[in-house]
């Protein structure tokens, strides 16, 4: 991730960590609710989703080569940022051992 270029822009950095962390974490149940447990299968199903839908309207805007590859791969980077959020959260009910 690009260092932001002035204070205010940490903070936004800081601020959209903290909610692509509260994404991956209220689907799991160590959210606090344990009624509330999407499984990860479905959550990777649902992250190919988005992925293949916003490429898609990309691939369909009239934008120049160079914007195009530019906000795909930036797009890419978003999706793959979020589902290592999400995987962090369901591997933290895991044992370690395996058990």
């Amino acid at each position: 991730m690009p260092k932001p270029s002035h204070p205010g822009d940490q903070a936004a950095v800081a601020r959209l960590v903290a909610y692509l962390d509260l994404v991956g974490r209220i689907h799991s149940p160590q959210a606090g609710n344990r009624q509330i447990d999407v499984p990860l299968v479905q959550m990777n199903a649902l992250m190919g989703f988005l992925s293949d839908v916003l490429l898609d309207v990309i691939l369909q805007l009239p934008l120049d080569p160079v914007p195009m590859r530019n906000s795909v791969r930036a797009f890419n980077k978003f999706l793959w940022i979020q589902n290592d959020f999400i995987t962090r959260h369901y591997q933290a009910g895991v044992p370690r051992d395996g058990t």
